[in-house]
């Protein structure tokens, strides 16, 4: 998908001199296979005819490669708030469009909001990130919008489709076009998708940094200590901030972040394992299973090893502690067609509405 796009762009823009553009691709942990993208990536450059256009990449090249960059302090506190604010957005638009009575209100007030929003983010000056509040005011106002949204009289009475959590992998868990489309599948098939956050996939690495320290796992505890409390408080500030306005959406509710999850996982999978997604697909799982979410997915892409451990290896221990839930392995290979996920979707919302009901009952 990331380099199939790339190329996708490279040869609908040939005006564009190859020299003066580069690929950037984003590494996770070393044990992701995201890290060996570049490789391939190169090989699909020169294959193609871009042989001069470079490839950057976050963290260290440690075979020099091709150039590596570090992302410095403003631009995280950039994408910072855009992540908390992108995510609240995301929020609104899942629990209002299963009840919209106007099909279409709740997409339209998305397409509108979510770039006047990012926009706003993406170009706070260095003192407003300390205290953006023109952000917020822009961010009020999405809220007044998605509040507007006519909803039906049984969503204002507390009484809800079947709630489906669609977790995994993150890129097969918020590209469209690489998980088939299945959160519009889901939507239209009367269900409720619940979809976590984009910001724990960053956070949940300063909770793990400090549960080294506590345990004395840190091979440079002081500058741990110093950098993961500023950062640490940096994610706090901003989490709370974004949360305390979203207590004005007509249909908020709390739900547990990584600092919360991971008190519910300790008994099932170390703290301070956080190859792939880590503890939040389990930790999402059991923190759902108590509120309300029956019927959950994870989606894994092929020969995604890490979160085959913390996703389907999981899932009996999982099963074990909330014996009333269902979850559905969802593996993307190579030879997957869709009518084969469609089968096993299908059988998810069969069973998600038999739960709901016996929930009811």
């Amino acid at each position: 998908m990331n380099i199939g796009e790339a190329l996708k762009w490279l040869v609908n823009h040939p005006e564009v001199p190859q020299n003066q553009v580069s690929m950037c691709l984003a590494k996770n942990c070393e044990n992701c296979r995201a890290v060996q993208y570049a490789v391939l990536a190169r090989k699909a450059l020169d294959e193609a005819g871009f042989k001069d256009v470079t490839i950057i990449t976050t963290g260290v090249d440690y075979k020099g490669m091709h150039p590596g960059f570090q992302l410095g302090l403003d631009f995280r506190l950039h994408m910072l708030w855009g992540l908390v604010t992108m995510d609240a957005i995301e929020i609104m638009y899942r629990a209002v469009r299963p009840y919209e009575v106007h099909e279409g209100d709740t997409q339209k007030i998305y397409d509108e909001w979510m770039p006047k929003v990012i926009g706003v983010a993406g170009n706070l000056t260095t003192a407003q990130l300390v205290r953006p509040s023109k952000l917020l005011e822009v961010f009020d106002q999405c809220i007044e919008a998605f509040n507007s949204i006519e909803i039906t009289e049984d969503r204002k009475k507390g009484i809800r489709k079947p709630r489906v959590a669609v977790l995994g992998e993150i890129l097969m868990n918020y590209h469209p076009s690489a998980n088939g489309f299945i959160e519009n599948y889901l939507m239209n098939n009367g269900m409720e998708v619940y979809l976590p956050g984009m910001t724990d996939f960053f956070r949940v690495d300063e909770v793990v940094r400090a549960e080294k320290l506590k345990r004395g796992f840190s091979a440079n505890p002081l500058k741990d200590r110093i950098e993961g409390g500023v950062t640490a408080k940096v994610y706090t500030h901003a989490v709370e901030t974004a949360r305390k306005a979203m207590h004005k959406f007509k249909l908020y509710e709390h739900h547990a972040d990584c600092v919360e999850l991971k008190d519910y996982v300790s008994d099932i999978i170390d703290p301070t394992y956080n190859t792939g997604e880590g503890w939040l697909i389990p930790g999402e799982i059991l923190y759902n299973s108590q509120h309300g979410i029956n019927s959950h997915i994870i989606l894994q892409p092929f020969a995604c090893l890490a979160n085959h451990i913390s996703g389907r290896g999981l899932t009996k221990a999982v099963k074990e502690r909330c014996p009333h839930i269902q979850i559905l392995s969802l593996d993307y290979d190579p030879d997957t067609s869709f009518a084969n996920i469609e089968n096993r979707l299908q059988m998810l919302i069969i069973n998600a509405r038999e739960l709901e009901k016996a929930n009811q009952a």
